[in-house]
């Protein structure tokens, strides 16, 4: 797909890098997906678009071009526009006047079938004391984007509880999605390193169910929910510098078998995937870095399950 300057280039799973738009007047969907290519082809922060079976691929606009400053971006459709944030993200973090969070609206231009920025607005402004870093967009249930009020104190939080008893990795090691009935599906590492799934009913999680069991520190899920089914996908490690691209299906309370989507060999880590598509769907995609090891620079590609609109598709 696109050449990036690292493996980790769509880091991290909790951010949405993709979109899918539907715009109507029967134009077919679009795809957008923001990637930090890291310097390479002297490429910062871009937006690519491509349509269904990844037809038409092309840039369509620089977010954020300094390639110095490892910008990250999550999407969110709010009708035919899109809702943008994007910030610093690296694996360490040190104050700096750089390190500001970005918001910016990117509108839906009928005429020409595109997207056209809106200027971008400072929501956190770091100075050389302060840094911010992985901001994400809250959207809720009425389709209001959540932000933290300035005036807002800082003490009014409920007492913390135990969500449940094992440990997780990190951070990054988790993908979760609203389940469309009130819920949450969490797909998490642990501290062994294995992939777990967990549903929230609203009121606490239910028991944990083994998805992935080679432990590696680069596995890494990410989750698409259409309809009901579930599309778990994550980088099976089966040596130091070799993973396969794997997909479980949870549908009905049960898991697929695993099924292998790229099993070329090669590093392939930091996945991403969209959080809900719909019923009319064709294809789940999922993106992901492609290098020949963590540490070098490489490419981001895609895999996709097929399915049928309506009904069922791959993975088991």
């Amino acid at each position: 797909m696109v050449p990036a300057g690292g493996g980790n280039a769509l880091t991290l799973p909790a951010h949405r890098h993709a979109v899918r738009m539907e715009v109507g007047n029967g134009r077919a969907p679009t795809w957008l997906l923001a990637i930090q290519q890291q310097g390479a082809d002297g490429e910062g922060l871009n937006l690519f678009r491509f349509g269904d079976g990844f037809q038409g691929f092309q840039k369509l606009a620089s977010v954020q071009p300094d390639a110095s400053h490892h910008d990250r971006a999550e999407l969110v459709a709010v009708g035919r526009d899109v809702a943008l944030v994007y910030a610093y993200e690296a694996p360490s973090l040190a104050a700096s006047s750089r390190h500001d969070v970005w918001f910016q609206w990117w509108r839906y231009q009928e005429s020409q079938d595109t997207w056209a920025p809106e200027p971008p607005v400072r929501v956190f402004n770091a100075d050389s004391a302060t840094a911010y870093s992985r901001a994400l967009l809250a959207r809720d249930s009425r389709g209001r984007l959540r932000v933290r009020d300035a005036a807002d104190p800082l003490d009014t939080w409920g007492p913390v509880r135990d969500a449940f008893s094992d440990g997780i990795y990190h951070g990054a090691a988790l993908s979760a999605v609203e389940d469309g009935k009130g819920g949450i599906h969490l797909v998490y590492k642990d501290e062994t390193e294995r992939l777990y799934y967990r549903r929230f009913d609203g009121t606490s999680f239910g028991p944990r169910t083994l998805v992935e069991g080679t432990p590696d520190w680069a596995l890494q899920p990410a989750v698409t929910r259409v309809g009901d089914a579930l599309y778990v996908f994550y980088n099976h490690m089966r040596s130091a510098a070799d993973y396969e691209v794997q997909v479980r299906v949870l549908r009905d309370g049960a898991f697929s078998a695993p099924v292998a989507l790229d099993s070329r060999t090669s590093f392939k880590g930091y996945l991403s995937a969209l959080d809900v598509l719909p019923e009319s769907a064709t294809e789940v995609p999922c993106f992901y870095g492609d290098a020949a090891d963590a540490n070098a620079s490489g490419r981001v590609m895609r895999v996709a399950v097929p399915r049928e609109p309506g009904g069922g598709g791959g993975g088991g």
